[in-house]
């Protein structure tokens, strides 16, 4: 028996960063692999799946529809022997999404293409709460996009989401062109995407109230050293973490996330010359090997792989990953 959502959640969108407001990973354009991978928007993973002569990428765009949001997202085609598809993808744990499981949801996105396109969903739950390892596919369905170079708004409607999605919720969209159909540095975007409870595509919102709040709900999944708009990897001391060695020591370093994350996440380091793996050794010009030492959900300690002259002055960067 499908459950009729509460109203509050008919106007509520569960896919956080649906706006795409924040690009910590990348803001340039990225080569997309056949492998989904988090490469660029937070908590969209990205790939595509075809025939192409060139690598298709994905980057930020301030082309959009309208005034509600700032960014989409734009992906970057190849000529395309066979049809190619440029993917997006979103998990959203059980525990945000438990609320819906056994009722029907809507999703829509804003979309616009100068080749004719196929937009397509697949929903999938995943085995057990939050690992998706293994996952069921509960929906697939396309809608035609009309080539005509302006955005439209795409809707799937009064899908029915089994009592497993208690365990998470997985959106595939595909952006699918036939064959031959796209030429060298063909443009599609997308924006603007919406996960509500009913029947009902409701308008856009984002998953908070404002973008302090929203950047706090990514920021459970992927935070970083490096302001908002630096991409990792940067030689910049701009955020960097620093610390002296009074002793001639492997020099502990302990640091507290701004958010809590989801589980201990993945840390890597870099220098400020923009090596990874490295603190930089402000003092000699060079960059020395760092390792983990032990990570929680709330702070890391870390330090120099080996012991450093005593007087030293280091600096770090890091990012921590705690995705699903």
């Amino acid at each position: 028996m499908s459950l009729a959502p509460r109203i509050d959640r008919l106007e509520k969108n569960y896919l956080i960063n649906g706006g795409l407001d924040f690009f910590q990973r990348n803001t340039s354009a990225v080569n997309l692999t056949t492998t989904l991978s988090y490469i660029n928007a937070d908590r969209f993973r990205f790939s595509y799946t075809g025939t192409v002569t060139g690598t298709p990428q994905v980057q930020r765009s301030t082309d959009v529809p309208n005034y509600l949001t700032r960014y989409s997202q734009q992906f970057i085609s190849r000529r395309n022997a066979s049809t190619l598809s440029l993917n997006s993808s979103h998990r959203i744990e059980g525990a945000n999404i438990r609320e819906l499981a056994g009722s029907n949801f809507s999703v829509s996105f804003q979309v616009k293409s100068s080749v004719a396109t196929v937009a397509r969903l697949r929903v999938s739950v995943p085995s057990a709460e939050d690992n998706y390892t293994s996952v069921t596919e509960v929906y697939n369905s396309t809608k035609t996009i009309v080539a005509d170079s302006s955005w439209g708004l795409v809707s799937f409607e009064g899908i029915s989401a089994p009592i497993t999605a208690i365990n998470g919720i997985q959106i595939d969209i595909s952006l699918e062109a036939a064959s031959g159909t796209d030429a060298s540095n063909t443009n599609h975007y997308i924006c603007q995407l919406m996960f509500n409870g009913g029947n009902t595509a409701a308008n856009f919102v984002r998953a908070a109230r404002n973008l302090a709040d929203e950047l706090n709900m990514c920021q459970r999944y992927y935070e970083k050293t490096y302001n908002i708009s630096t991409n990792p990897a940067s030689a910049v001391n701009e955020g960097s973490f620093s610390y002296v060695i009074q002793t001639s020591q492997r020099g502990e370093v302990s640091f507290s996330f701004k958010v809590t994350k989801r589980i201990a996440p993945a840390i890597t380091h870099y220098s400020t010359s923009g090596a990874s793996g490295v603190f930089r050794d402000n003092s000699a010009g060079l960059d020395r090997s760092a390792t983990v030492l032990d990570t929680g959900e709330g702070s890391n300690s870390s330090s120099l792989s080996a012991s450093a002259p005593a007087g030293a002055r280091y600096l770090f960067h890091w990012t921590a990953e705690a995705e699903l």
